[in-house]
């Protein structure tokens, strides 16, 4: 038979998971078409894509201030996402360039489309706003040009 300690011992923890699903629920909502949308533009299989997102969305969770609604988190998942793909794609040995002007332009459209700021965006790829705009109108230049050569 259990005491009365070990009982409210075990009330406790049932509190505590039920909160931490609901928090993790709670960053799933808001994160997860974000962070798949990286992951998947950058990674071209969609076994390894998925797969890395479930890797990627459960260290989400363990970020600091990923249990606290912190306004400016976003940034945090964005570069971590972008980061660790990145980091999984070079030790799969998968070419993937990084700074190749198609995949930056997708992945820049693919999240102003899901209302994700600028500067998140700018912060994710480690440039100021300043530079990424830059950047933006150099790729779309070179894209009109080479479509129109």
């Amino acid at each position: 038979m259990l005491s009365e300690q070990q009982i409210q011992d075990i009330n406790k923890a049932s509190v505590v998971h039920k909160e931490n699903l609901r928090v993790y629920e709670q960053l799933f909502d808001k994160y997860a078409d974000m962070a798949y949308t990286v992951v998947q533009t950058m990674v071209r299989n969609k076994e390894d894509a998925d797969k890395l997102f479930v890797k990627i969305f459960d260290d989400i969770y363990q970020l600091p201030g990923a249990t606290e609604s912190e306004k400016n988190f976003c940034p945090t998942v964005l570069s971590y996402v972008y980061t660790y793909t990145l980091s999984k794609l070079t030790s799969w040995h998968i070419g993937f360039a990084k700074n190749d002007p198609r995949i930056m332009y997708n992945l820049i459209c693919r999240l102003l489309k899901l209302k994700v700021k600028f500067k998140d965006i700018a912060f994710m790829f480690g440039e100021t706003e300043t530079l990424l705009k830059l950047k933006l109108k150099q790729i779309v230049f070179m894209l009109r040009y080479s479509v129109s050569a």
